[in-house]
């Protein structure tokens, strides 16, 4: 089950920025808006590829940055599950 219904890319992400960072916008707005909420499994990394039509380096570069954020937590053999932190509730 894909926890986000579109794979539209959000109009907050300029589209002059590295299309990685478009991705990893979609999420981030995903999650600040409550479509993804704690505990939701995020697409596989084959999932988001698809999805977005991007190459599995790029697909793997937004899951990284929103892991950097504190927004993705990767747990091995089990994906990548959405968490909240109080930076992201702040904006």
């Amino acid at each position: 089950m894909s926890c986000v219904a579109t794979p539209a890319l959000p109009a907050s992400t300029p589209p002059a920025a590295p299309l990685y960072q478009q991705v990893a916008g979609h999420y981030r707005q995903a999650i600040s808006t409550g479509a993804l909420v704690p505990g939701d499994r995020m697409p596989s990394v084959r999932a988001l590829m698809g999805l977005h039509t991007v190459s599995l380096s790029t697909a793997l570069q937004a899951c990284r940055e929103l892991e950097a954020a504190g927004l993705l937590e990767a747990r091995p053999r089990s994906g990548r599950s959405e968490e909240h932190t109080s930076e992201l509730q702040s904006h």
